[in-house]
């Protein structure tokens, strides 16, 4: 059974989808605070630094355009799971390209210079599958890049939401950028860059720009900061040696109270050498991990 219909049939992404949903729809009607407006024209100035313009760009989670916009594309095309958000961008940059789509689900022949997902995977169900999608969006020498909050950061933004100071976040997978990274590897990505940026959020005169232009970027200030940027570019795809056969694979997956997740073992894991052994060792769970391994077996031979 493939990943897409296994997930599919999955109430809870089901649940998460729904929730995503009603919440950017809700938060495109809003109008958007002082900080938030702040913190959007910072994102953008940093992408495009590291953006050229005149080239091929795909934004994951769009929003209502204005980040995809400001990077003055050759060709670019937006995606976002809300329809509210997609009719302000079609409205407000009807020369640019922009669908209703979930970034789990995006299918596209386009290949791109550049891959933006901006404030984008603390919202994903599944992160390593929409990255394992992305690098079917890159260019063989193109580039993904990335921005993320700061797990430091989860309580501060709760208490600037409640208050109308920043634009509401659903809840987050609070990753840390070692973990983003790993997942970037698994997804077939080499990182290439990764930095911090915003220390101080506020559009105050001389101490945001003081903070963000120095203190965010020298030790220890610099761990403090809001936003996680990481670059990465497509892996190569080795070429088979002639003559050689590939050794075997055994995976090892140690596994206790883990039955919501065991269907996962079989689906998504790649195939590697020449074939591949699956060791399950069941750590004595509470729920029905054992049985459900036993029958996905059956299922696997």
């Amino acid at each position: 059974m493939s990943d897409s219909v296994f997930r599919t049939s999955d109430t809870a992404f089901g649940r998460h989808h729904a929730g995503q949903l009603a919440h950017w729809d809700r938060v495109a009607s809003m109008n958007p605070s002082m900080m938030a407006n702040h913190y959007k024209q910072r994102i953008q100035a940093t992408y495009r630094f590291n953006i050229a313009p005149n080239i091929q760009v795909l934004e994951l989670g769009c929003g209502a355009g204005d980040l995809l916009a400001s990077l003055n594309p050759r060709d670019a095309v937006g995606i976002d799971i809300s329809p509210e958000m997609i009719r302000r961008a079609r409205e407000k940059y009807p020369n640019l390209r922009f669908e209703v789509a979930d970034a789990h689900d995006f299918v596209t022949e386009e290949r791109f210079d550049f891959v933006i997902l901006s404030d984008l995977i603390g919202n994903l169900f599944d992160v390593q599958g929409v990255l394992e999608k992305t690098k079917n969006h890159c260019k063989s020498d193109g580039r993904i890049i990335m921005n993320f909050f700061s797990h430091l950061w989860e309580k501060p933004l709760e208490w600037a939401g409640a208050l109308g100071l920043a634009r509401p976040t659903p809840a987050q997978n609070w990753l840390t950028p070692e973990d983003v990274i790993n997942l970037l590897y698994l997804a077939g990505f080499e990182p290439i860059k990764q930095w911090t940026e915003f220390i101080f959020p506020l559009p105050i005169p001389i101490i945001e720009p003081f903070c963000n232009r120095y203190l965010a970027k020298i030790w220890p200030s610099y761990t403090l900061c809001l936003a996680n940027f990481i670059v990465a570019r497509p892996l190569p795809v080795p070429r088979p040696a002639v003559g050689i056969e590939s050794p075997s694979v055994s995976i090892v997956i140690a596994a206790r109270n883990e039955a919501g997740n065991v269907p996962y073992f079989f689906t998504r894991l790649p195939r590697m050498g020449s074939h591949s052994e699956l060791v399950i060792v069941e750590g004595h769970s509470s729920d029905d991990t054992y049985s459900t391994a036993e029958k996905y077996i059956r299922m696997h031979p």
